[in-house]
Parts: structure tokens; sequence; C-alpha cells
């Protein structure tokens, strides 16, 4: 399964998309570590990133409310490619963020990588679920 590496657009404005774009690619190199150490995690800002299976294809997501339990139904995930609402000087406080983790990575081993995954998982069954009963 292939890492979805496709930079997608943010903003008409010029500032907020290099800045999203940047951000981006840093999460990518971070993703790239994740991959490469095998069902970790990584803890920036915050926020725990790693990297699963979304839709046959490898995605980079994040959450902040991992906290050493599995994840219910009221976990907030965010995918990298899907950041909203983020100004060009927020966008480029993540990048930072990510340079940061770059420079000494961390990794968190145990349950935490399983438990992200299955949120990711079960949220894309709910939304398989939810989009076939609007087909009937």
């Amino acid at each position: 399964m292939e890492l979805n590496r496709e930079l997608t657009r943010y903003s008409s404005h010029e500032e907020e998309q290099k800045a999203f774009e940047a951000m981006q690619l840093k999460g990518l190199e971070v993703a790239d570590l994740l991959m490469k150490e095998g069902n970790v995690t990584a803890l920036i800002q915050g926020h725990h990133i790693f990297v699963a299976p979304y839709r046959g294809q490898l995605e980079v997501a994040m959450t902040c409310d991992y906290n050493d339990k599995p994840l219910d139904d009221s976990v907030n995930l965010f995918f990298l490619s899907d950041i909203e609402g983020q100004s060009a000087d927020m966008l480029d406080d993540i990048r930072e963020g990510y340079e940061e983790w770059l420079a000494s990575p961390t990794f968190v081993r145990g349950d935490s990588w399983q438990h992200c995954a299955d949120a990711l998982h079960d949220l894309e069954l709910w939304l398989d679920k939810d989009e076939a009963s609007r087909s009937v």
C-alpha cells in the first residue's frame, strides 16, 4: 500500500497555500520516518501523528484525543491533507513543530499506533455505512 503524497489545495491566498504545502511536505517527512520505524506514533505539539490504511492507501493522520487507551467514537481525527481553518502563521507553526521533531525524532511505542489506527478504521467503516444508507 502506498502513502498518499498528494499535495492538496488549501487556499486561494498564495501565502496560505505556500504555508500549507510546506507544512504538508514536512508532515510527509515525518510520515516517512514513522513508516521506517513501523507501528509507532509521534507526539508533536500535543497531537499523535500516525500513518495507517484508509480507503485503499496509507494516510498521515493525527489526533489530540489519544490518552493511552482505545479511542471511542467521539475522537477527533485529522488528515495531513485536510487541515482546515488555519492562517499562514498557524500552518508555519505546525511545520516548525514537524521540523523540531525531525531534528530529534522520538517515537511513541506500545499501543498508541494500534489504538489510533483502529479509530481511523472505525471512521472508515462508519463513513462507508453512512454512504450506503444514503444510496438506498
